[in-house]
């Protein structure tokens, strides 16, 4: 029998994600350096907070703007986003595929204004999943290195961890999930991905 549901991560599974390239964009555009952004943005422990959804959009976008010393519109944001990220046509296919076996959703540690603008940065998204199976760290108020946010998703699909099969690029997050219970392995490949559905019976 094919696992119950089967979770996707985005970015680094279902699409390629060049954060170097934000951060060289976004230094560029505030009259700083690359460095300077990181310090700000992700070492400072703010995008982690609002990947857990301590800010809404509007919020989000302020402070980030305000860390980085530069009045940064939501299409800036979103042009910087959508800039750094390439869809990945055969993990999409690959999705596709698994949905006439069994339900597919996305789990990704991601911020409020991402989910806001998913339509925008990554349109083939949400035809693909429906919204119902777009699942959102900040909605769950927990990220996926934390135990919790596996657990809230479980009660939210009504589904044991075992009855699931998780893609992640991270191993610290497969960690996490194996845990929780969940059949977890680490992403390298749309080949690798392809024969570990397959051994599953979800292709």
């Amino acid at each position: 029998m094919p696992p119950a549901l089967v979770l996707f991560d985005l970015d680094g599974v279902l699409c390629r994600y060049d954060r170097e390239s934000r951060r060289r964009d976004l230094a560029e555009l505030a009259g700083s350096t690359p460095e300077a952004v990181q310090q700000a943005i992700w070492a400072s422990g703010f995008e982690e907070a609002a990947d857990r959804g301590d800010y809404d959009a509007a919020g989000y976008l302020a402070e980030f703007g305000r860390r980085l010393g530069y009045p940064l519109t939501r299409g800036q944001w979103i042009a910087n986003r959508k800039a750094a990220l390439a869809p990945w046509p055969e993990m999409l296919a690959l999705v596709r595929r698994a949905q006439r076996h069994t339900a597919a959703a996305l789990l990704t540690t991601n911020g409020p204004l991402m989910l806001e603008a998913l339509q925008e940065i990554y349109p083939e998204l949400l035809p693909l999943f429906g919204r119902e199976n777009l699942h959102f760290s900040c909605t769950l108020g927990a990220t996926k290195s934390e135990p919790e946010g596996f657990r809230r998703l479980l009660v939210r699909r009504g589904l044991a961890a075992r009855d699931c099969f998780f893609l992640d690029d991270h191993q610290a997050y497969v960690a996490t999930a194996r845990r929780v219970g969940l059949d977890a392995v680490r992403f390298e490949n749309p080949a690798q991905a392809e024969a570990e559905l397959s051994a599953r019976g979800a292709l």
